[in-house]
């Protein structure tokens, strides 16, 4: 029977390797790209649906991720103007 410490590191080895969210989208848009450029090559292993929907949930995931960028400044921003008013109410 394996100890613990064994699957850890087991688990470890198996898992996938670290990828920041930008290089996420990229690989999206390859794998899209490639899929066009291949699809008569694909052919029959993959539904069309499925080369379909690459090319709407890449660009969603591309459109959300910078959704989130916004959203994350306008918060920060309207924290920083709360801060400083505040902290101009405190000094006088």
């Amino acid at each position: 029977m394996a100890t613990a410490k064994a699957r850890s590191k087991k688990a470890r080895a198996d898992s996938k390797p670290r990828q920041d969210f930008v290089a996420i989208p990229q690989l999206g848009l390859k794998a899209q790209a490639l899929a066009q450029q291949h699809a008569a090559a694909i052919g029959t292993r993959l539904p069309a649906a499925f080369l379909t929907a690459l090319g709407a949930v890449v660009p969603a995931a591309i459109t959300s991720r910078h959704g989130a960028v916004q959203s994350a400044a306008a918060q920060n921003a309207a924290v920083r103007a709360e801060f400083e008013a505040l902290r101009s109410k405190k000094t006088t």
